[in-house]
């Protein structure tokens, strides 16, 4: 019982403190304290085809490829068809090199055909 009304005036007591503070001159509009007339869009900046860096999970799977199909390497031919699919999802429309990619999704498939079906030596 003790315990429970020592709570209770605590809270008495912080509940007088809350009343007797002044009221703050910040005038908040639907609980959001940014001023909706300074706020400034972000546009991207536009940069050349020529300045853009090369999509270095393309260059990845091409050698990851070749690898594969030279070294008879599984891994080295998986590595380039998850890179070339990588590559296919987050291709952007104005920089598609599109003989980059078949080439890359040639290495790999034939490699993985060559590795899974093609004979063994021995």
């Amino acid at each position: 019982l003790s315990l429970h009304a020592h709570a209770e005036e605590g809270a008495g007591e912080a509940r007088a403190q809350q009343s007797s503070m002044p009221p703050k001159s910040i005038e908040i509009t639907g609980g959001d304290p940014r001023r909706p007339g300074t706020e400034v869009s972000y546009v991207r900046p536009r940069v050349s085809v020529e300045e853009q860096p090369p999509d270095f999970v393309a260059i990845l799977g091409m050698f990851a490829g070749m690898y594969g199909m030279i070294m008879k390497s599984k891994l080295g031919c998986w590595i380039a068809l998850l890179s070339c699919v990588n590559s296919l999802t987050t291709l952007k429309q104005h920089e598609a090199d599109v003989k980059q990619i078949l080439s890359m999704a040639v290495f790999a498939v034939m490699g993985l055909v060559s590795n899974y079906f093609g004979k063994k030596a021995g």
